[in-house]
Order: C-alpha cells, then sequence, then structure tokens
C-alpha cells in the first residue's frame, strides 16, 4: 500500500526533471532569444582581423571587463584586467583565464552581453574564446586572448561599456 504522500513526491520529482532539462536548455534558448531580438550584446559578431577604421586619438573610452560561471560549473574564469581606457579604433588585446577545477572534460562557452546594451554595436571583436566551443580536460588551466576594437562611430555621449562574458557548461550536449 502506498503512503498518501506518494502524488506529491511524483510531482515533484517530476518537477526536479523538467528544471534539470531547461538548465540545458538555456544556452540555446538565450542563443536563439538574442539572435531574434538582436539585444544583450549578441549583435558582436566576429570582425575581420584587419579592422581599418582610423583611432580616434580625441578620445579615450573606458571598457571594463567582467565574467561570470554559470553556479553548478566549478571553473576559474577572469579577466586579466578589469578596466582599460582605449581609443576608438584602436585595437586592444587582454586575456581571460580559465580553470577546469574538476576531474572531468568539460566543453564551455562564452555568452558575452555589453551595457549600456546600445554599445554592442560599437564593440569589434577581431579574435574571442567566444567565438566556439572549449574543450577543458580535468585541471586543465588556459589563458583565451580577447581582441577587441571599438568603433569610432560609438555615441559620443557613451564614456564608458562594460563587456560582460558568462561561462556555460555544454558538456551534456555533445
Amino acid at each position: 500500500m502506498m503512503p498518501h504522500h506518494s502524488p506529491l513526491i511524483k510531482r515533484s520529482i517530476l518537477a526536479i526533471i523538467m528544471m534539470f532539462a531547461f538548465s540545458f536548455c538555456m544556452v540555446p534558448l538565450y542563443n536563439a532569444l538574442c539572435k531574434a531580438t538582436g539585444i544583450d550584446g549578441k549583435g558582436l559578431l566576429q570582425q575581420d582581423s584587419q579592422y581599418t577604421a582610423g583611432i580616434d586619438v580625441s578620445r579615450l573610452i573606458t571598457i571594463e571587463f567582467d565574467s561570470n560561471v554559470q553556479p553548478s560549473l566549478n571553473f576559474l574564469f577572469y579577466p586579466s584586467t578589469k578596466k582599460a581606457k582605449i581609443h576608438p579604433g584602436e585595437p586592444y588585446t587582454l586575456y581571460y583565464h580559465m580553470n577546469n577545477l574538476t576531474s572531468d572534460l568539460k566543453i564551455v562557452q562564452a555568452i558575452p552581453s555589453v551595457a549600456p546594451p546600445v554599445g554592442s554595436k560599437f564593440i569589434k571583436k577581431l579574435e574571442c574564446f567566444c567565438f566556439q566551443y572549449q574543450d577543458f580536460y580535468p585541471y586543465q588551466s588556459l589563458m583565451m586572448p580577447l581582441r577587441i576594437v571599438i568603433d569610432p562611430e560609438l555615441p559620443s555621449y557613451i564614456h564608458t561599456l562594460t563587456l560582460s562574458y558568462t561561462l556555460f557548461d555544454l558538456s551534456s550536449h555533445s
């Protein structure tokens, strides 16, 4: 004879399974939403590494670099610098440090966002670890390059941009 809590337990287990499945769908859903709306930094597309816009030496833009890790992912992920001042049109390179703290192979991808959102149209990524999935072996540590340039057409009222990356675990999607 089943206890009277059986329906509640079954619904709770089903809810847990659905939440677990939903968490694995987050990256593809996020990508689809950003592609459809064009917001949240997803306008940052790979640019020609021979970017030729002129450098605007009359302006300095502060760019802040941020990093976040999906809560269930046991990784270190941080930029080599938190802030830089660069002229629009001037290429700038920094590195993001990534370290797999687990004994498992992890497949990860960093998803960018920009604040203010209008700034995403003006940050051109010449080289970025976010263009493709990254395989990380157990306890592997890498420094991943990010090479950007701010388009000189950036509106004059914008003096600071924040480029943030969130690292997601895609290991279950492989």
